[in-house]
């Protein structure tokens, strides 16, 4: 279809990767133009999605896993469950998946996941305070103001600025 005008087309797509052999789904990406005008989905709604979404395809990964908040962004709809063993996060296996904030629907999901991986016992490991306490022996965190971009749409600038200078608030 041609556009004319102020008028474009829609183009809308979904990529599929299926293995060969035992014909599971390893990935799906959509590929789509065209959105709706407001949010209709909360981050829970869309967590409940995700989380149904793998339960239902991916069932015996997403039994080992658990959700990795710093690799994922409920903002954006994208959610990341990394594989856990002996209460300790592997990021490496990982189920990671997209859900569309409009409309609910799955826009993506993938896996990055090798099977057999063995995990050594955490007993004997140091705790979580040591290794904080070696890392901060090595490293001097210091207290520091740093410039922060601000949306003058949405904010009161005069806080920032005083006579033309910067003002770190």
């Amino acid at each position: 279809m041609k556009a004319s005008g102020g008028i474009r087309p829609i183009s809308f797509g979904k990529s599929v990767t299926i293995d060969a052999k035992t014909c599971t789904l390893l990935s799906m990406n959509t590929y789509n133009s065209g959105g709706k005008e407001s949010i209709a989905q909360t981050n829970d709604q869309l967590k409940t999605t995700a989380e149904a979404f793998l339960g239902k395809y991916f069932t015996e990964k997403f039994k080992t896993t658990a959700y990795n908040d710093f690799d994922s962004s409920a903002d954006d709809g994208s959610f990341v469950y990394s594989q856990m063993s002996n209460g300790i996060i592997f990021p490496t296996n990982a189920l990671s998946i997209s859900v569309n904030r409009y409309d609910g629907t799955i826009d993506s999901f993938g896996t990055n996941w090798t099977d057999g991986v063995t995990f050594a016992s955490k007993e004997g490991i140091v705790t979580i305070d040591a290794a904080m306490a070696a890392y901060t022996a090595c490293y001097k965190t210091v207290l520091q103001y740093v410039p922060v971009a601000v949306d003058t749409a949405k904010t009161d600038v005069t806080k920032y600025s005083a006579a033309g200078k910067l003002v770190l608030a």
